[in-house]
């Protein structure tokens, strides 16, 4: 509905409403039928209306291009009226059109305007609910019918979770309590998943769920606790580790609770290994000790040569000194002896 033909409509509609004065009614062409009256049932683009009041000349009311009930009339100059989408659609982008009916060209939008007298007589003519058919018996003007269908119990809706499914919004309440889509909380981490996957994030990926172990059985463990119970730091009874001795060379990997039976079935094995272990290491030891023998000889003698070396030094140092001396005392004979 256009925004003019709206104010309209609100600026007429609550008069006609409050008022009921069956005259006024009469005097915008329309005349109301008993209330038993058959319905007349006039097609509008996307819908079926039902109109339960007798028209007076209810043919000028229909547009001559899609046969239905006029939404949003215009005019044309040459007096006949059609929707205004109708019309529109008909002319494309053209600034001129013929008229459908008798063929007179006419200028858009100079040669037509807006037909405020006929809609207010279409928004006040008495018609159903577009659900009847679901149960809905609401009768009223044409005027208040969207209002009615904004909040109408029987009207199709389609869930809002996105399950796609349609039902009668009076089924709302119901429907979100059953939805598969519907947002749920797991009871064991808290986490919020949709009610179809509860089961397998529960199964799968709970973290707080307590479930078996694969390796022992035991039961009870919460799932983001397994790794750390398997691990060779746990204490699941059937995780492989290492034995005792691997730093000794024993390679084996046994059970957690079979690895005292195999220390103890192995003992001769773990002792030669240790005993070969000692070996190296003293052979090690002597090598070392070796190496730091040269070592120190090496450096006694680097030493030694240090030594020698500074006592050179220190002669040629006092043999200069000495000759200075002797020169200082010759030139102090000789200067006196001038004098």
């Amino acid at each position: 509905m256009k925004p003019r033909l709206v104010q309209v409509a609100r600026e007429v509609g609550p008069h006609l409403k409050a008022s009921g004065d069956r005259a006024r009614r009469e005097a915008n062409l329309i005349s109301l039928a008993p209330c038993d009256a058959q319905p007349i049932k006039i097609a509008r683009p996307g819908r079926s209306l039902g109109f339960v009041t007798a028209l007076t000349g209810y043919r000028k009311y229909l547009c001559p291009v899609c046969l239905s009930v006029m939404k949003d009339p215009v005019q044309t100059k040459c007096g006949h009226r059609f929707c205004r989408a109708c019309i529109l659609r008909i002319s494309g982008p053209r600034q001129y059109a013929k008229c459908p009916v008798d063929n007179t060209w006419f200028y858009i939008n100079g040669d037509m305007f807006d037909d405020v007298a006929v809609s207010r007589e279409i928004l006040v003519l008495s018609c159903m609910c577009d659900n009847e058919k679901n149960g809905c018996h609401w009768k009223g003007e044409l005027f208040y019918l969207q209002e009615h269908l904004d909040f109408c119990d029987f009207c199709q809706v389609t869930c809002p979770n996105g399950c796609e499914q349609q039902y009668l919004r009076q089924q709302n309440s119901s429907h979100l309590q059953d939805c598969p889509l519907r947002m749920v909380e797991c009871s064991q981490c808290c986490e919020n998943v949709t009610a179809k996957d509860l089961t397998r994030h529960q199964l799968l990926l709970c973290p707080k769920l307590p479930v078996s172990c694969v390796l022992c059985g035991r039961n009870g463990i919460l799932r983001e606790e397994i790794p750390k119970h398997v691990s060779e730091e746990g204490n699941c009874p059937n995780t492989p580790i290492p034995c005792q001795f691997e730093a000794l060379g024993c390679t084996t990997k046994v059970r957690r609770c079979d690895l005292i039976l195999h220390i103890q079935s192995n003992t001769v094995e773990h002792l030669a290994l240790m005993a070969n272990k000692i070996l190296i290491q003293e052979k090690l030891i002597e090598k070392q000790n070796t190496e730091l023998e040269q070592l120190r000889r090496t450096t006694q003698s680097s030493h030694a040569r240090i030594l020698i070396q500074r006592e050179k030094i220190m002669d040629d140092i006092n043999e200069r000194i000495s000759q200075i001396e002797i020169q200082n005392s010759n030139s102090k004979r000789k200067n006196t002896e001038a004098t």
